[in-house]
């Protein structure tokens, strides 16, 4: 324990302090040692700071590895992970980054402002989770997990604050990456997330994409006969019908006055299958390709009709608003 005059480390039964000579109130100190167990919350404190750090380089890995994988395989749709672009990787980097750095400081354990990073972590885990459920990403339940790690050790360093033990171990550390550092860090990531949306933009799929639009608008065709264009060209690309795997079907593409329509067959189970569970599966896919969002940005709305080989119907729509 610590002399609540000094701060000098003293034996636990000591009644003087061996450096200031003041009396030691060893009753205010057990009852503070026996409410908190220190070692145990500063053990769980190092696991968390471990486990935020290596959140973050999993999180770089990953997201790197998906938009590799997506400029350099041309078959990666197939795959059924949902396209990935240069600028929304980059954000994910970014935080993925802050993980790392704060996750490093809070498993030091000597840090006074480990309970500001954990906040800090926690609401950008907040935004991230936000992001990802509104874009569709399947992996939104991981982020449910990450905020609810960090509050519960969020809660721990409530009660470890209470300790004088605890809190006497803490100091204002200063690091390379200070005030001045983490401003220069800011404008660097916005500037260069200006550099990949500008990218983005400029790739052969984005302009392709966006030059039919264009071309469609200047020989005022109509958004029917758009559409009706774009099924056409799919069409004469495929053969119909087509067994997409196991269970799945195509077996028509129609063109409707503000949509395309895909008709499937499916040979499934239909017990866990509704309307809302298929729009939540595929809507990943659906706004992580740039032709379709180009298209649903454009009015031309997409739509799925599902008929199970036992006679059950599905039916659900795609709009510009379902990938905002």
């Amino acid at each position: 324990m610590n002399c609540k005059n000094c701060n000098n480390l003293v034996p636990e039964n000591a009644k003087f302090c061996n450096k200031c000579g003041k009396p030691i109130d060893i009753e205010k100190s057990k009852t503070s040692s026996s409410s908190v167990d220190v070692e145990k919350i500063r053990k769980s404190l190092k696991n968390t700071g471990n486990s935020v750090y290596a959140i973050g380089w999993i999180t770089i890995i990953i997201n790197i590895g998906i938009y590799l994988w997506s400029v350099l395989d041309k078959n990666f749709a197939e795959s059924g992970l949902p396209a990935s672009d240069l600028s929304g990787t980059f954000l994910m980097v970014v935080a993925a980054s802050i993980f790392i750095i704060l996750g490093n400081r809070i498993r030091g354990l000597v840090d006074k402002n480990i309970k500001l990073y954990l906040q800090i972590l926690l609401g950008l885990s907040l935004l991230l989770l936000i992001w990802v459920l509104s874009t569709g990403g399947r992996v939104g339940i991981l982020f449910f997990l990450v905020v609810a790690y960090l509050i519960s050790s969020l809660v721990k360093i409530r009660k470890a604050m209470k300790s004088e033990e605890f809190t006497s171990t803490l100091t204002s550390t200063k690091y390379k990456l200070d005030k001045k550092g983490w401003i220069i860090f800011a404008l660097a990531a916005v500037l260069l997330f200006f550099v990949a949306v500008g990218i983005d933009l400029s790739s052969p799929s984005y302009q392709e994409t966006n030059d039919n639009l264009s071309q469609v608008s200047n020989d005022n065709y109509s958004k029917a006969d758009l559409i009706n264009e774009i099924v056409r060209e799919i069409k004469a690309e495929m053969v119909l019908p087509s067994q997409l795997d196991e269970v799945t079907k195509l077996v028509d593409i129609s063109a409707q006055p503000d949509a395309i329509r895909y008709h499937y067959v499916l040979s499934v189970d239909t017990s866990s299958l509704s309307n809302a569970y298929l729009k939540n599966f595929l809507i990943s896919d659906i706004c992580g390709n740039a032709d379709t969002k180009n298209l649903l940005d454009y009015g031309i709305n997409m739509e799925y009709s599902y008929t199970v080989d036992t006679g059950e119907r599905y039916f659900i729509t795609f709009t510009k608003a379902d990938c905002f």
